[in-house]
């Protein structure tokens, strides 16, 4: 190999590592922006019902609004449960509106919305495979 051929090798293989390392740079700046606006959305999004199970505190009908609360494990919703006191005051609630008639007191699953009103849907897994 002759000096002119190592020098364009060397070259080459410069080229290559010099966008190789702009492309690290990229995508380490898009990686820590996309990490970013995640963690902002996780901020914003913390105190949300969406996807998860809650109780009805009144009843639901299709187009009006009723209110919701939080489930707890099935522990202390046994507990609150064989209390029988009307405990409403004493939970946060939120309101929501259904599709279909929902009584007071039954397992649903929060669809969409937000902390102004949730959209939800009974619960399909509203009895654990132990009581059943």
């Amino acid at each position: 190999m002759s000096i002119p051929e190592i020098t364009l090798i060397v070259r080459i293989l410069l080229l290559a590592l010099v966008i190789l390392g702009l492309a690290l740079f990229v995508l380490t700046r898009a990686r820590r922006r996309v990490e970013r606006v995640a963690k902002k959305e996780i901020i914003e999004n913390d105190s949300t019902l969406i996807g998860l199970r809650a109780i009805t505190v009144t009843e639901l009908r299709p187009g009006t609004v009723g209110e919701i609360r939080p489930a707890f494990s099935p522990e202390k919703e046994d507990e609150i449960a064989l209390s029988g006191e009307d405990k409403k005051s004493s939970f946060n609630t939120f309101p929501a509106i259904s599709s279909q008639y929902i009584s007071k007191g039954r397992s649903v699953r929060v669809t969409g919305g937000n902390n102004e009103l949730y959209r939800v849907r009974p619960a399909a897994d509203s009895l654990p495979q132990s009581r059943k």
